[in-house]
């Protein structure tokens, strides 16, 4: 009986065991499967797309394939390449690209001509069609201003399977890990996805994947090519880092990365001999430097030259003009104009966003007079076609002198409209509640203004502004209510080395809002920038602003630039004083920087200069005042997409009573 239930124990034993033995090994060959099949693709339209490559070429030849590779900015150079290939009647019947190379690809493949794709990305500032948003989805930059654009360039019904020529575009699934081949789907959301560069861009949800930019595995989709002909056109931006930043963690993240991506470009370079290779050489620019935009394509252009004795032995096609060539190169010329004068995106269709912002006290344009403070804070915003409007709600901050700055609560709202291209009205108002010298009372500012560009081109700027400002600031030296209604035109003249501009201004100044005591002022302004080299320049700045009616109380405003400890800015210089008369005098003496430092092209210093500064004040009540020591310009830049105009300044102020400080203050200009 013992042998028995021995002999029963010992089955069950290896029953069980067979059976763990049974599921260890299904398991197993799940997981396995799973990555054996890694390298195998994801294509989403492929019969379709061979149909459509069979009927460019009729079965009659080898089709050619165009491939465009990433390379962020230097990316640009691809338009160079198309351009020489039009020129010598050469056009591909199909397209592949990953990363930034699909925005050259997917705009080419829809009818937009190379020079107008090189007019769209050189018309503004590429910060115009980005901005700064929560993470709730992955990403910290919103692409929804680009994808505003796309579609009112190209219209939002458009799909990539009804482009002009077929086109491909390889991103990466962080779900299944496998590369994903797209050659059909909504034109503008596909090209979205296209560049979906993880932590900068959120991943682009597709028929249940997570797609991320291509480029982050392969610098070259060339294998995509090559399944669909022999002959293929690759064009790359491959970059070369000659020395490796071994203090910036970014820096070598990336550059680890990189490494997969030589490897996999080694392997189909070999691999591929017949592959007709274009090298842009645009290692040289930032990976975001979208304002060289032209001179890369020229770039592009002459390396596609070198190679005119391969190119010029294929089919030669007779391109017809497209329909829609005319519509495509009048919204292009309409978007022109509307970032040349406001820097915005004419919206098709109504678009939200939910993000962070950033307002300073002084805007391009139509300086605020009576505002003295920063406001930075979450902002919901709508834009319905041609307006524009915003909530923001966060702190603010009235820092612009360092050594007495503090932070409050705030909540601010606009409206803008854009009855023309070349005009705009604007309401907008901000109320910060605790600020530190306030208790409990609010600070209110209410705003009006028109801008109008009456004319503009290359070289000369003429802008007429209209405002009216009602100030309501609570301080402990007692109140200082303002009412402030201004008139200003002013122009600007660009030469090759010399940037001049002038303006004239009016201003009416009331205690309340019906305009009591009143002062009337005039202001003349003149500034002057010259470059002997172009890192070398130097500036100068005067303006004067005139009690017209002798009742003196001539305010002094943050927007002045004077950089002082002791004086007070905004509604609360409106405080009777004596003076008649305020003369500002400012002087630069710089160098310009050839490259913009970077940390791991996350953070970019564009614009970078240091100057040794001279500021002065004169005026009836306080005599002569000045300000030297050194200053720092820059535009601070998040991956070349967010940028922000930045001022820091520190020296030593002397004058005034024979007070002697050191001074430090930071400056931004923005517009909300």
């Amino acid at each position: 009986m013992k042998k028995f239930f021995l002999v029963v124990l010992i089955t069950i034993l290896c029953s069980l065991s067979l059976f763990a033995s049974s599921t260890s090994s299904e398991e197993n060959d799940e997981f396995f499967n799973e990555i054996l099949i890694s390298d195998i693709p994801v294509i989403y339209g492929d019969d379709n797309f061979r149909e459509r490559i069979l009927a460019r070429t009729e079965g009659k030849r080898d089709p050619i394939g165009l491939v465009l590779t990433g390379g962020s900015a230097r990316a640009c150079a691809h338009i160079g390449v198309l351009k020489y290939l039009d020129e010598i009647g050469v056009e591909p019947d199909f397209i592949v690209s990953n990363s930034m190379g699909s925005i050259i690809g997917m705009l080419y493949a829809a009818g937009v001509k190379p020079d107008k794709i090189e007019e769209l990305l050189a018309a503004g500032d590429i910060s115009s069609y980005f901005s700064l948003t929560l993470p709730t989805t992955g990403g910290f930059l919103s692409p929804s201003g680009f994808k505003t654009l796309v579609d009112y360039i190209v219209g939002k019904d458009l799909r990539v399977e009804d482009t002009e020529i077929p086109i491909m575009i390889v991103c990466d699934d962080l779900v299944s890990k496998r590369e994903v081949r797209i050659t059909e789907g909504p034109f503008s959301d596909v090209l979205i996805g296209s560049f979906a560069l993880p932590v900068y861009f959120s991943p682009y949800q597709y028929n249940g994947h997570l797609l991320i930019d291509g480029g982050v595995i392969s610098l070259a989709p060339i294998n995509a090519a090559y399944d669909y002909t022999d002959t293929v056109i690759l064009s790359t931006t491959f970059y070369d880092a000659d020395t490796i930043n071994l203090i910036n963690p970014v820096t070598i993240l990336n550059s680890s990365f990189d490494i997969g991506k030589r490897q996999n470009a080694s392997r189909d370079l070999k691999k591929y001999s017949s592959l007709i290779l274009i090298r842009c050489d645009v290692e040289k620019f930032s990976f975001m430097a979208f304002n060289s935009a032209s001179e890369m394509a020229e770039i592009g252009y002459n390396s596609a030259k070198k190679e005119e004795s391969k190119l010029s032995t294929l089919y030669k096609s007779e391109k017809k003009e497209s329909e829609n060539n005319e519509i495509i190169a009048s919204r292009i010329n309409d978007t022109k104009n509307n970032l040349k004068y406001f820097g915005r995106l004419k919206s098709s269709t109504p678009s939200t966003l939910l993000g962070v912002n950033f307002v300073a006290m002084n805007s391009n344009l139509s300086p605020r007079y009576l505002k003295n403070s920063m406001t930075t804070g979450f902002e919901y915003r709508l834009l319905i076609s041609d307006f524009d409007m915003s909530l923001i709600f966060g702190l603010g901050s009235n820092s612009q002198n360092l050594s007495s700055s503090e932070l409050f609560t705030t909540v601010g709202a606009n409206i803008s409209y854009y009855p023309f291209s070349f005009v705009r009205a604007k309401l907008e108002g901000y109320v910060d509640f605790l600020r530190p010298k306030s208790a409990f009372d609010p600070f209110i500012n209410l705003r009006e203004s028109i801008d109008a560009y009456l004319y503009k081109d290359d070289e000369i700027s003429v802008i007429a502004n209209q405002s009216i400002e009602y100030a309501n600031d609570y301080s402990a030296q007692g109140s200082g209510r303002g009412i402030i209604f201004s008139l200003r035109a002013q122009c600007e003249y660009k030469m090759e080395n010399n940037h001049f501009g002038c303006d004239v201004g009016y201003l009416l100044i009331g205690d309340s809002i019906v305009f009591e005591n009143p002062r009337n002022y005039m202001e003349v302004s003149l500034k002057d920038e010259y470059n002997f080299t172009p890192s070398i320049y130097v500036s100068g700045f005067v303006r004067g602003r005139f009690s017209i009616d002798g009742k003196g109380s001539v305010p002094v405003f943050v927007s002045d630039n004077f950089t002082s400890n002791t004086l007070l800015y905004g509604a609360s210089a409106l405080k009777t004083n004596s003076s008649v008369y305020n003369l500002f005098a400012d002087a630069t003496f710089g160098y310009k920087f050839k490259n913009a430092p970077t940390f791991g092209e996350f953070l970019i210093l564009d614009n970078l200069s240091t100057a040794a500064y001279f500021s002065s004040l004169t005026n009836k009540e306080n005599g002569f005042m000045f300000s030297l020591g050194l200053e720092v310009k820059t535009d601070l830049s998040l991956i070349g997409l967010i940028t922000l105009p930045t001022t820091f300044r520190v020296g030593y102020e002397g004058g005034h009573n024979n007070e002697n400080h050191i001074t430090a203050s930071i400056s931004f200009t923005s517009e909300f």
